[in-house]
């Protein structure tokens, strides 16, 4: 979290889009809608999401993922832990270890050593260096050590499950050049209308980037499979 001490919904998206990949700011909209959480507003009308909100979504979108429950039944879940009781399902959770590693604890602004992140991911020095040497991911220098930014986890998670179908840091260059380019293309189209460089125009833009992000993700993701699936159809 920044000097403020909230998250807006476009922070809040991604900050937990690399667990929850479909979560959106529409979707977080919906669930304010239907009163599952209810985040207080700033003057201009804009969602804050203090540290117990996003907790709160995060239960939403563990019980969805992991349970398939509808709205209805994480409405009941959410009145248990309103009321002080932790439901069965989180506990489970708890007990077995489920849902995925502890989030890294930042050290310096943000930002995570590389000896830490090797430790928290099981992912080795050489590795790193090599997504680093390709542009994949940025290291900076600070007098501890080399350290990456917390943004960065999700692409290092990424590269390195794609190892296992051999897919070297060097391959993922043509990531790097195709997001330039994407940037590019939306950079010219959003730079005109938020060029205004107010508090509310850059909230407005920020949800417009996660927004973007969201579903140039679906977009791509689609298409690859597509392209994959005409590639191989012969095996298929």
């Amino acid at each position: 979290m920044s000097e403020k001490d909230y998250f807006t919904i476009g922070e809040v998206v991604r900050k937990l889009s690399a667990q929850y990949p479909d979560l959106s700011v529409s979707k977080l909209r919906f669930l304010d809608d239907e009163g599952l959480i209810s985040p207080e507003r700033t003057p201009g009308g804009y969602r804050k999401f203090k540290k117990k909100d996003v907790e709160r979504v995060e239960v939403i979108l563990k019980l969805q993922r992991d349970y398939f429950y509808p709205l209805e039944i994480i409405r009941a879940k959410l009145l248990e832990i309103d009321a002080g009781k932790t439901p069965k399902e989180l506990l489970e959770q708890e007990e077995s270890g489920v849902g995925g590693p502890l989030p890294l604890t930042p050290q310096v602004d943000g930002k995570f050593s590389v000896r830490d992140a090797k430790n928290k991911l099981g992912i080795p020095d050489s590795f790193l260096m090599n997504l680093a040497e390709f542009g994949i991911i940025k290291l900076e220098q600070h007098p501890t050590g080399k350290y990456v930014a917390n943004s960065d986890i999700p692409i290092i998670d990424a590269a390195w499950a794609l190892r296992q179908y051999g897919v070297e840091p060097r391959l993922l260059k043509m990531y790097v050049n195709f997001s330039h380019r994407e940037a590019e293309l939306f950079g010219r189209i959003l730079r005109p209308t938020y060029h205004h460089k107010t508090a509310e125009s850059r909230e407005k833009l920020n949800e417009s980037l996660t927004d973007i992000s969201v579903q140039s993700d679906i977009l791509w993701g689609h298409l690859t499979r597509r392209a994959l699936v005409d590639e191989l159809e012969d095996l298929l």
